[in-house]
């Protein structure tokens, strides 16, 4: 469990009231990019601009609320029951202006059905952290592509993230902060740790020949050389 004085090694004590503060500025932002685009006298190059201005508003606000999650000692979890791929499906609709943007292509290779019960919001905390680790990864390359595989077994929910980016080269089986701040990916490594751990989770970053092995054992379908294998208990199902 993340305690306060951790989270003010990492963010400093004033990070409350910064989050505060910047969420005053933020909101006006998104509220007015995102009633402007749909103001019909504007020119659509304009109504381009402004989208991306709400969608940087956006990724604020969703970093500020990473830190939220990441600070409070006891989260209180809304579970529903929602199908995975379709909930997949809908995370990735929200950012296929980025997508079509970046030309990324996004891979599902999960064919049976699969239903959770689970919070829906930490899921597509999840599934966002995994996409921005990707975002940052593949920015200069020409082929880029995103793999998502999940399975359920042994009563564990288990999800497979790669993607086409160059392996991370740590030294244990998930990152330490010093690797979060060298490797420049983010730190979104450490908040999905955080949300997996809220269910007694497992997770892991693999790369090479422990990547292969580990993943040979779920699926035959990935084609990359690196990602994250999570284990999540379904022993409230």
């Amino acid at each position: 469990m993340t305690k306060k004085n951790d989270t003010e090694k990492i963010f400093g004590p004033a990070i409350g009231r910064i989050i505060h503060d910047i969420r005053n500025s933020l909101n006006t932002i998104i509220g007015f990019s995102s009633i402007l685009q749909i103001d019909e006298t504007i020119n659509d190059e304009i109504k381009s601009y402004l989208k991306k201005i709400f969608h940087s508003g956006m990724a604020i606000e969703q970093l500020l609320s990473n830190i939220d999650y990441y600070m409070i000692d006891k989260i209180d979890i809304d579970e529903v029951d929602f199908e995975v791929n379709a909930a997949t499906e809908n995370y990735v609709t929200t950012q296929i202006d980025i997508i079509n943007d970046k030309q990324i292509e996004v891979e599902y290779l999960t064919e049976d059905r699969i239903t959770l019960k689970f919070s829906l919001d930490i899921f597509n905390k999840i599934l966002n952290n995994l996409f921005q680790f990707s975002l940052k990864g593949m920015k200069t390359l020409g082929q880029k592509y995103v793999q998502i595989f999940f399975k359920k077994e042994n009563n564990n929910f288990i999800i497979v993230y790669s993607d086409a980016s160059a392996p991370v080269f740590i030294e244990n089986d998930y990152f330490n902060f010093e690797e979060i701040m060298k490797y420049r990916r983010g730190l979104g490594v450490m908040f999905i740790e955080r949300y997996v751990k809220l269910y007694n989770g497992k997770i892991e970053y693999k790369y090479g020949k422990k990547w292969k092995s580990a993943v040979s054992n779920l699926t035959s379908k990935i084609k990359n050389n690196h990602g994250f294998i999570i284990q999540i208990p379904l022993s409230k199902n």
